[in-house]
């Protein structure tokens, strides 16, 4: 839900007529809450800040900035005004 709601929004911005769904808003501070959960009990003592941090990084933010990447190249007419810069 909280990927539909940033994407409504997004695509709303567009200007082609789809709706927003302000109703999915609620589903971004459930995922807050779960996920700070699921961190707080993954991170032990077996795992170092650091190693967490990368393992974040590397099963998240990647995926998702390759994802954008990809988004804003095959379908600029999607996020039009996002411009595709390094």
């Amino acid at each position: 839900m909280g990927v539909i709601f940033h994407c409504s929004e997004c695509l709303h911005a567009t200007g082609l007529g789809i709706p927003q769904i302000p109703a999915a808003a609620a589903s971004v501070g459930l995922f807050f809450t779960i996920s700070g959960f699921v961190m707080v009990h993954i991170s032990s003592e077996r795992h170092t800040t650091a190693s967490f941090a990368l393992g974040r990084l590397a099963g998240i933010v990647w995926p998702a900035t390759f994802a954008a990447i990809a988004l804003i190249a095959l379908r600029p007419w999607l996020l039009a005004g996002l411009p595709l810069t390094p």
